[in-house]
C-alpha cells in the first residue's frame, strides 16, 4: 500500500508468513531538488504456532519481537551521488526473514551484510555512486557495533562485529538486449575484534570476486 503526497513518498507492506512469523514495515522518503532522505521501521509478530514447537525446533521464541529503524540521507548533482545511512536492529528480539524469500533491504543493507538474524546492534554505512549512461559504479562501506558473540537470543548466525567494503560495476544493455544485467563485485570484509579461525569462516576476514548476470523481465 503506498501513497505519494507532493514530494513524499509512504508505504506501508504486511508480511505473514504461515506459522512462523508475521512482519510489519513502514517506509517514507521524501525528495527537494538535490536531497533524498529516508526512514523505514518493521516490526515483527510470532505466529502463535511457535509455541506449540519444542524450544529447538522454533524459527522464532514466542516472546520475541523483532524490529529495525532505518535512516538514511542522500546528495544527487549530476552523475555522481552520495549516501549516508543508519540502522538500528533492538533488543526486544532477532529480525528474522527466510533467505530463501529475499533478502532484508534496510538503507544500511548491502550484499554479504544484512541485519537478518540480529539484534541489539548500530549498523553505520556510507556509499558513493558514479554513472555514465549505461554503467553504474558503486563503492559502500559498512560497520557494525555492538553485536554479541553466542548470545544466541541476539545473534542467529553467532558472528562478529565487522568492516566491509563492496566496490561494483554494473551495466545495464539497451535495445534488443534491455533487462539484461551484468554485474561484478568485490568485497573485502574483516572481522573487528581478534581473528578466531571458527568465528570468522566463511563470515569475515575474505575477499570475493562475483561475476553476476540477472535478466529482468
Amino acid at each position: 500500500m503506498g501513497k505519494a503526497f507532493n514530494n513524499l513518498n509512504a508505504n506501508f507492506w504486511n508480511f505473514h508468513l504461515d506459522k512462523f512469523i508475521n512482519t510489519s514495515w513502514l517506509q517514507l522518503e521524501y525528495s527537494k531538488k538535490n536531497w533524498h532522505v529516508g526512514m523505514i521501521y518493521s516490526y515483527q509478530i510470532p505466529d502463535s504456532y511457535q509455541k506449540q514447537l519444542a524450544y529447538e525446533s522454533r524459527y522464532v521464541q514466542p516472546n520475541e519481537n523483532g524490529q529495525v529503524a532505518s535512516f538514511m540521507l542522500k546528495y544527487k548533482n549530476g552523475h555522481s551521488q552520495i549516501k549516508a545511512a543508519y540502522s538500528k536492529a533492538f533488543e526486544t528480539g532477532r529480525y528474522l526473514f527466510p533467505k530463501e524469500l529475499g533478502r532484508d533491504q534496510f538503507y544500511t543493507s548491502m550484499p554479504r551484510s544484512r541485519i537478518e538474524g540480529l539484534g541489539g546492534v548500530d549498523v553505520f554505512a556510507i556509499g558513493y555512486q558514479y554513472n555514465w549512461k549505461h554503467l553504474f559504479l558503486n563503492v559502500d562501506a559498512t560497520t557494525t557495533h555492538g553485536i554479541a558473540i553466542k548470545a544466541y537470543e541476539l545473534n542467529k548466525y553467532n558472528i562478529d562485529d565487522y568492516y566491509q567494503i563492496n566496490t561494483r560495476l554494473l551495466y545495464e544493455f539497451t535495445d534488443f538486449l534491455k533487462g539484461l544485467h551484468i554485474e561484478l563485485l568485490y568485497v573485502w570484509k574483516q572481522n573487528k575484534n581478534e581473528p578466531n579461525t571458527k568465528l570468522v569462516a566463511q563470515r569475515s576476514d575474505y575477499n570475493q570476486i562475483n561475476l553476476i548476470t540477472n535478466f529482468n523481465f
